[in-house]
């Protein structure tokens, strides 16, 4: 016990001199620090995971967006191709 108060004391000092960070630096990092001797947190790397996600989802349905808009505008031009031909 008397080992984590002093690890935690010394990081509550190393914190006074540095900003809170939400991403690398914030009370579940501590929190961790202070039970496991590890700074990580499952709260930020969750975000950062679903955030990817977001992300590739957005992505794939503008890339399918316009894939169905490109074959649209094929459709039409040679729609119109075949009307000015006749």
């Amino acid at each position: 016990m008397r080992e984590r108060c002093g690890h935690s004391s010394k990081l509550c000092g190393h914190l006074l001199r540095c900003r809170y960070n939400l991403t690398g630096r914030n009370c579940e990092h501590f929190s961790r620090w202070c039970k496991t001797g590890s700074t990580s947190s499952s709260q930020i790397s969750v975000a950062w995971t679903s955030l990817g996600k977001v992300v590739v989802t957005v992505g794939l349905k503008a890339v399918g967006l316009l894939l169905v808009l490109g074959l649209l505008q094929y459709a039409h031009e040679t729609q119109e191709q075949q009307v000015s031909a006749a």
